[in-house]
């Protein structure tokens, strides 16, 4: 459809030899002699390639009609990105050529913001910034965060970027999406403050709080079975079926059961019996465990929550295999007081 340069807005798509772009920014110049014209800075939805252009006020332009949808990423076959239409709820498959080098910071449950044109996605942009752990690093400088350089890091999304020397693996950080540049380190939220928000909410009687800090969103929201935790612009942890029982139980458990206290998980996330895969588990069965002993690590929202036992006694049961989805106030393990 034909526009008038006078109809033209910032964000608008065209049609400009063929090729669709966005206008992203335009200024009307009055000359003291002469007619009047609009110097349009317009943007390659394809390549990002940047166009400049000068536009009469009596020419006329072809409008693209663009739409922009929310998406979430849910899985991938070979080199097609399955994501979920967030207003439809409708399966949408996007080649990968279409991601651009956005592909490297795809996360699972992302939201990205799509272009539609003609019913067709045209353009896939990710979140600006992600939050991101650190899988593959030299080890890093401890306590000299004032240090001068960087080294090549790996991030869970696969990506490599370039780190502070004092950044070291298993460490959350932010990067920028944009650029692939660092951005800070991410300090952790510890289960003694999610502790505290849940008592908030109880004693205000909130359903649903959201809570914004160094550029992480969370978002508790209560259920009927329990609190589901979630952050909708970085990682979803969505409210998973509980597993079945796989438990690794003590043969000399004690036959009395009703003395027996549970370590509970605080949150929804995945469970892990040590801090990294090599490492050994932090309890076994038969070890007494004394309180504010570390137990388990629960990750959710890509963030390693230290579970910490409440209780001072001997381990009888894990009640969850190493690895496995946990819900809000699901049993992790039972414990024999002492």
């Amino acid at each position: 459809m034909a526009i008038t340069i006078n109809e033209l807005e910032t964000g608008m798509g065209l049609v400009v030899d063929g090729q669709l772009y966005f206008v992203t920014e335009l200024n009307h110049v009055k000359p003291g002699k002469g007619s009047a014209f609009v110097r349009v800075r317009l943007k390659n939805l394809r390549t990002d390639a940047v166009l400049e252009r000068t536009y009469r006020t009596a020419e006329s332009l072809e409008d693209a009609d663009l739409e922009r949808r929310r998406m979430q990423f849910t899985y991938v076959t070979g080199d097609e990105y399955h994501f979920m239409d967030q207003s439809t709820f409708e399966d949408t498959i996007i080649a990968k050529p279409l991601l651009g080098d956005g592909i490297r910071y795809l996360q699972d449950n992302m939201e990205v913001e799509t272009i539609i044109y003609k019913n067709q996605v045209v353009k896939v942009e990710v979140p600006n910034f992600i939050v991101a752990t650190i899988i593959e690093a030299d080890p890093g400088l401890k306590g000299d965060s004032s240090r001068a350089g960087y080294k090549p890091a790996k991030i869970d999304t696969g990506a490599s970027i370039q780190v502070p020397l004092f950044i070291g693996q298993g460490e959350t950080i932010k990067v920028d999406t944009r650029t692939g540049v660092y951005v800070e380190r991410v300090k952790k939220m510890n289960l003694k403050e999610i502790k505290e928000i849940l008592v908030l909410m109880n004693e205000n009687n909130l359903n649903e709080i959201e809570i914004e800090r160094d550029g992480l969103k969370l978002k508790l929201k209560k259920s009927v079975e329990g609190v589901v935790m979630s952050a909708p612009t970085h990682y979803a942890v969505e409210s998973l079926p509980a597993p079945k029982p796989t438990s690794v139980a003590s043969p000399s458990a004690a036959a009395d059961s009703s003395k027996n206290k549970d370590i509970k998980s605080p949150m929804v996330g995945t469970f892990y019996r040590s801090p990294s895969p090599e490492a050994e588990s932090f309890v076994e069965v038969g070890q007494t465990v004394e309180i504010g002993q570390v137990v388990c690590i629960v990750e959710a929202m890509k963030l390693m929550n230290e579970i910490k036992s409440e209780v001072r006694g001997k381990v009888i049961e894990v009640a969850v295999q190493n690895g496995e989805p946990v819900e809000f106030g699901q049993t992790l393990f039972i414990v024999d007081p002492l």
